[in-house]
């Protein structure tokens, strides 16, 4: 058994591909050897967007022989660091965001209670980090009709006209500003879902739960509810695995003019999006 040297280090990296690049400097190693330990340390790569120096070591007798991974040694450079930073902007971003918005906040509630009735506010609850669930809040933009059998309407039936302007300039999204206050949410990350799809995920669809989900997200403005659910899941992955604070703001900031222009609101034939009902094609 020997140590692997410098020589021998591993870097990770992540790419835009969604997949983990391994760049092994073994010029021992075959290349079904690189292959394996390449499978073996994707599956244990952190979702953050850093280069993990691994120092490990590896059966090499003969050079042939299978590399067998005893030592694995993470070095997360600044996560914790940065991790506190993206929290004190949710925090810094949310209070103010509350306060400086309370009398569109006000004039949103009355509106939804003397155009729609209570409540004003629709509640739900949504799978947080690792799964874990919250309860998610955002201003009401639907009726509450049902058929004769006490199932509700078609969304397009029960949504109201204040509701589709709320939507189309995502006041509605406002309360959701007090999640990230509390901590179930972030200002950025994937969108909070329905508890049900949590089974329906692939296992590389379910690392978008490996961070909080977000107000807004990666997929929020690559198309928002334009995009079909493959997509919005390739680019919620893409986000866990390339996160940092400087995508964060410039998801921020596209997100901004995305919210103005009132573009990819609703997917063509339904009124704000179909449900998801598994992975197309995919048996994971």
């Amino acid at each position: 058994m020997l140590p692997l040297t410098g020589a021998n280090r591993i870097t990770l990296k992540k790419n835009s591909s969604l997949a983990l690049a391994a760049n092994i400097h073994e010029p021992m190693a075959a290349p079904w050897e690189r292959n394996v330990l390449f499978r073996v340390l994707s599956l244990m790569a952190m979702p953050w967007g850093y280069c993990v120096s691994v120092s490990c070591f590896c059966f090499v007798a003969p050079r042939w022989c299978a590399m067998g991974v005893l030592v694995v040694v993470i070095s997360r450079n600044n996560v914790k660091k940065n991790l506190f930073l993206k929290r004190l902007i949710d925090i810094l971003i949310s209070a103010l965001a509350l306060l400086v918005l309370s009398p569109i906040l006000a004039l949103t509630a009355l509106l939804i209670r003397f155009r729609m009735g209570s409540p004003i506010l629709f509640k739900q609850i949504r799978p947080g980090l690792h799964d874990k669930p919250f309860i998610f809040y955002k201003f009401r933009t639907m009726t509450c009709d049902c058929d004769e059998n006490g199932c509700p309407l078609p969304d397009e039936c029960r949504l109201t006209r204040l509701g589709l302007f709320l939507r189309r300039t995502s006041i509605d999204e406002l309360p959701q500003f007090w999640n990230v206050l509390k901590g179930d949410m972030s200002i950025v990350g994937p969108r909070p879902l329905l508890m049900e799809y949590l089974p329906l995920y692939t296992t590389i669809q379910a690392r978008r739960h490996e961070v909080k989900p977000g107000v807004v997200g990666w997929a929020v403005v690559n198309g928002r509810n334009s995009c079909s659910w493959e997509e919005k899941f390739d680019l919620d992955v893409w986000y866990v695995y390339n996160w940092s604070l400087d995508l964060d703001l410039k998801i921020i900031l596209i997100a901004i003019r995305i919210v103005l222009s009132g573009r990819g609101l609703n997917q063509e034939g339904c009124a704000t999006v179909e449900r998801f009902t598994g992975a197309r094609g995919s048996s994971e």
